[in-house]
């Protein structure tokens, strides 16, 4: 079920280039070009002084800087994933694994990677995933989301430390270990 302005109570709707902040006390909606994302503050409550917007401890507790801003980055990841988003490259190595797009109509992807069955994986409807010949391409406006899916099609299949076969982030480095040495 997608949601639309009409449908949220806040108290005030700001427009920061083409997107809509829809702000109530513990709950930001940001409405983007390239979708919705809904975030409950954990830590910070919206407190709303004309002309400024302004995110404030809750209930004067003492808190870790380093909590504070993970929230405030957490808020400025979605803001830029609404206005480009976010994509990352899982390289496919080893003979024999395969990705197909079993049904675009239902979100889902066929996964080939050596085992007995193919694993069916469904994606959600805001995500696209772009299947190359030995890679795959995952986008997401949401960049939580698109880590968290990354990882669990890693852990499908992890680096093979001897081989090197698996699924592997692009950007990732692995280091093989030596095989049996022979003795001559």
């Amino acid at each position: 079920m997608s949601l639309c302005k009409s449908q949220i109570s806040f108290t005030k709707t700001i427009l920061i280039k083409k997107q809509y902040l829809c702000l109530n006390t513990w709950i930001i909606w940001i409405f983007g070009p390239l979708g919705l994302i809904q975030l409950k503050l954990k830590l910070l409550y919206i407190q709303i002084l004309p002309p400024n917007i302004i995110l404030v401890q809750k209930k004067k507790m003492k808190l870790w800087l380093s909590k504070i801003n993970a929230e405030l980055l957490q808020i400025k990841n979605i803001l830029v994933g609404l206005h480009k988003g976010y994509s990352l490259k899982l390289k496919i190595i080893g003979v024999g694994y395969k990705i197909f797009n079993s049904s675009p109509k239902i979100n889902s992807i066929t996964i080939h990677l050596g085992y007995s069955h193919p694993i069916i994986f469904n994606y959600p409807p805001q995500m696209k995933f772009y299947l190359f010949k030995r890679s795959l391409k995952i986008w997401s406006c949401n960049k939580q989301q698109l880590y968290q899916i990354a990882f669990f099609l890693y852990s499908l299949k992890k680096p093979d430390l001897y081989k090197g076969k698996g699924l592997i982030p692009k950007n990732m480095i692995t280091k093989l270990k030596p095989g049996k040495k022979s003795k001559i």
